[in-house]
C-alpha cells in the first residue's frame, strides 16, 4: 500500500497565485504532449501532481492499475454512481406473435417464428428466449440476433 504525499503548501500557494498565461507556460513545459484542462482549479491540481511526481517519483504501474480500477467503481458524494454516457441505442419494434424471420446461411434457409407475446422464438421445433441464441446455434459464433436477422439498420453479412 502507498500513501500520496502532498506537495508543500508553498508550491501550491505559488501555483494558486500564478497568472493563467504562466500556468499554461508551465503546463507546456511539464506536460508538453497534452492540452491543459479548461478550468483553473484543474490546471493547478494537475500541475501540482506533475511537480510532485517529478520530485518524488510517480506511482508504479501496479498502483496506477489499481487506481484506474478504483475510479471505475467509485461513487460520487451522496452515493450516486457516476453518470454514464447514454448510448444511441435504437428501440426495436416489438415483433408480433406469428411473425416469421427467414435467413439464408451456409447454403440453407433458416426460419424462426415469433411466439409467446413476441418474447420467445421457435426454431426447428425448439423454443429460444432470444434471437441471439438462435444466431449462435446457426453460425456457431456469437452474433447479435437482431442484426443477424436484419432487424437493425446495419445489414447482416452473408
Amino acid at each position: 500500500m502507498f500513501t500520496v504525499q502532498r506537495i508543500t503548501a508553498e508550491t501550491v500557494g505559488d501555483l494558486k497565485t500564478t497568472s493563467g498565461a504562466e500556468l499554461r507556460a508551465l503546463w507546456a513545459r511539464l506536460r508538453p504532449r497534452t492540452e491543459p484542462p479548461t478550468g483553473r482549479r484543474l490546471i493547478v491540481r494537475e500541475l501540482a501532481w506533475s511537480m510532485q511526481a517529478r520530485e518524488r517519483g510517480d506511482v508504479d504501474a501496479e498502483t496506477a492499475r489499481l487506481l484506474r480500477s478504483a475510479m471505475r467503481g467509485a461513487t460520487i458524494e451522496g452515493g450516486a454512481a457516476p453518470a454514464k454516457k447514454k448510448s444511441a441505442r435504437r428501440r426495436r419494434a416489438k415483433l408480433e406473435t406469428g411473425t416469421r424471420l427467414v435467413r439464408e446461411w451456409g447454403g440453407s434457409s433458416h426460419e424462426v417464428t415469433v411466439t409467446g407475446d413476441g418474447a420467445t422464438y421457435e426454431y426447428r421445433g425448439k423454443t429460444y428466449k432470444s434471437l441471439t441464441e438462435i444466431a449462435k446455434q446457426i453460425t456457431g459464433a456469437h452474433w447479435s440476433g437482431p442484426r443477424f436477422f436484419g432487424l437493425n439498420r446495419k445489414a447482416a453479412k452473408p
